[in-house]
Order: C-alpha cells, then structure tokens, then sequence
C-alpha cells in the first residue's frame, strides 16, 4: 500500500526541499495509520487532503536568499573580525594586556600541572611487571628523630632475594 505518486509530486513541487523530507515522511505514517483504521480508499481520499493543506505560503518554495547561500566563514568576514578585534585591543591596552597576561599564565600553570599528573601517573610504567612493583622504605633513628628513605641495607636485599627465588 503506497500513497498516492501524484500526491507526492505535488507535494514536492510545492514544499521546500528543507522541510520535504521531514512532511513527506509523516504523511507517510498517517497513511499507513489511516489504512489500518478506515481503509485503503479512504485513506487515499485523506491523504490528498493532507497533501493539500501543505500548500500554504510557510511551506511554498522560496529562491534562497543572500545570506543562505553565502558560507559562514568568508575571507571578508575573518578579516573583518580581526580588525574589529585589534581595534578592540589597541583601543583598550591595559585592560586588554592584563586579560593576555591572566590567559597566559593560566594555560601555562595548566599545562604544567597536566605534564606533572601524567608524569606521576606514568612513573616506573618501563619496567614489565610495573603492578607489581614495590618501594623499600628504611628507617633511621638520630637522637629524637626518626628519617625515612627509600632504600635498604645490602644485607636485607641479598635476604629477600634469596628467600622469594625459592
């Protein structure tokens, strides 16, 4: 069950291409809809009624327009917004330098603290077994206080060694 051809092609005559597809495929729906609920005959006789009352001036078509076929982003337009923005700089020097200035040092300290988070993120990721890799802390005790370091005696590194080969 197809709807009417001749319905459609008046319908594409009369409608903008933007807006076709998007009519076209919910009269298509209501067709099958109305076929199911009063018949095919019917529907047939509603659908070209339908069709109809798309023929109205917001859905005529229309010659396209200067600005709808001119692109976004000419080479006059960028042109123009440079100027207009270095007039605005020039026009507002302190403000403008200290606006520089704040957007500098921010990208900078960002860009810094990301280099510093992937590098802690990425430390000892060399070695082959890096998850299971572990960090010996010694202890030491001068007077009252007590250091720590990263590190062991010798003897303890040949013990542990010995003992996890077995």
């Amino acid at each position: 069950m197809q709807p009417p051809l001749l319905a459609d092609r008046l319908l594409k005559l009369f409608c903008a291409p933007h807006r076709l597809e998007e009519v076209q495929g919910d009269l298509h729906e209501e067709f099958t809809w109305q076929v199911e609920r009063i018949g095919e005959r019917r529907a047939r006789w509603r659908y070209w009624w339908d069709v109809i009352g798309f023929i109205k001036p917001f859905a005529i078509k229309r010659k396209p327009t200067y600005f709808s076929s001119t692109p976004l982003l000419s080479p006059d337009m960028i042109r123009n917004y440079f100027a207009i923005a270095f007039r605005q700089l020039w026009k507002n020097q302190l403000f403008s330098a200290l606006n520089i200035i704040g957007l500098t040092v921010g990208l900078a300290v960002s860009t810094f603290i990301a280099l510093y988070v992937w590098h802690e993120f990425h430390y000892d990721r060399f070695e082959p077994f890096a998850d299971r890799t572990y960090r010996i802390m010694s202890v030491a005790k001068y007077g009252d206080q007590e250091v720590t370091f990263p590190g062991c005696m010798n003897r303890l590194a040949v013990q542990s060694r010995n003992k996890f080969r077995r």
